[in-house]
């Protein structure tokens, strides 16, 4: 019995260490449970983070296109403007030279007598 003493207690102290062991085992894998599950929050805000930057840039995005639409359509009509106002001066001066000639030529009536010339009066 003697012998069986000795062999109990050492039973007792190697399952006491493991009982230890087991329990460092098991609060180890409770922290990296816990570090996992923080990075894991931490990752799904990063996440939410941007795919909320993700739709402020598709709206901008959005808004940066109409405003580019809307300066094409300003573009051709300032060139269509010019392009009339260019048509509208070269009316005005082939209309100001047939004045001038006819003025030089004196008005005539239906029987084609020449009455007088034309006074431009504009100033």
């Amino acid at each position: 019995m003697a012998v069986s003493g000795p062999s109990s207690l050492s039973q007792s102290i190697t399952q006491q260490l493991q009982l230890m062991q087991a329990q460092r085992n098991a609060e180890s894998a409770r922290q990296r449970a816990r570090s996992l599950q923080a990075q894991a929050s931490d990752a799904q805000r990063t996440a939410d983070r941007a795919q909320e930057n993700a739709r402020t840039l598709k709206s901008d995005a959005a808004l940066a296109q109409d405003a580019s639409a809307r300066a094409d359509q300003s573009l051709q009509a300032t060139k269509s403007w010019m392009q009339t106002k260019s048509q509208l001066g070269s009316i005005y001066t082939r209309i100001a030279a047939a004045q001038k000639e006819a003025s030089a030529q004196g008005v005539t009536n239906a029987q084609g007598q020449v009455l007088g010339t034309v006074v431009d009066v504009t100033a």
